[in-house]
């Protein structure tokens, strides 16, 4: 029994939130009606990361589903086709799931807080519990449909910091606290 409780301690200790990386799961012109890729927020921090390509006539869209009002949404787009980090200049969005927009970034603020195109940054505090979309576009599709010129790799980061749940490492350290706690009350009866 106490290598049980020993070994349940240990193993909640070391436990840690998973994260899964996006994957442009259609480089065709994607749609909130049809997103193939979709993130179930869990924890008090959810992640995730990807590395997509943009073509003419390509919007990408990513579903969030589990948010709760307060939660702060973070999206970061870092195009990767110069040694500038400046091509394609992507366009970031936050959409409801009936299509409306909530955000929007074109640019990211460089060293010296001007905006010039080195990717895209959207934060957004939800208002409202449910499923948003990040749409990412070219510089110019304003519609998020595709209707740009822009051609490139970049990388998608997402975050979501969920202000409600509990972070699963911090209940791994507690239960583990816990079963600890329990084997030390035995051992001095």
């Amino acid at each position: 029994m106490r290598a049980l409780i020993l070994g349940l301690g240990l193993l909640a200790l070391f436990t840690a939130p998973a994260s899964a990386i996006l994957m442009d799961a259609e480089p065709t012109n994607n749609t909130i009606a049809g997103t193939g890729i979709s993130v179930v927020v869990s924890g008090e921090i959810s992640g995730d990361f990807g590395l997509f390509s943009l073509t003419p006539g390509n919007a990408d869209f990513i579903g969030l589903s589990g948010l709760s009002i307060g939660d702060v949404v973070t999206v970061t787009t870092t195009p990767l086709d110069d040694p500038l980090l400046e091509d394609p200049d992507t366009i970031v969005g936050l959409f409801t799931a009936g299509g409306g927009l909530v955000a929007f970034s074109d640019d990211t603020p460089n060293d010296d807080l001007t905006l010039d195109g080195l990717g895209s940054l959207v934060r957004y505090v939800v208002d409202e519990a449910g499923e948003l979309y990040v749409g990412i576009s070219g510089f110019g599709d304003d519609l998020f449909v595709g209707g740009h010129s822009e051609d490139g790799q970049y990388i998608v980061s997402l975050t979501v910091f969920h202000r409600e749940a509990p972070e699963p490492a911090v209940l791994g350290l507690l239960a583990g606290a816990a079963g600890l706690l329990a084997l030390r009350r035995r051992s001095l009866r």
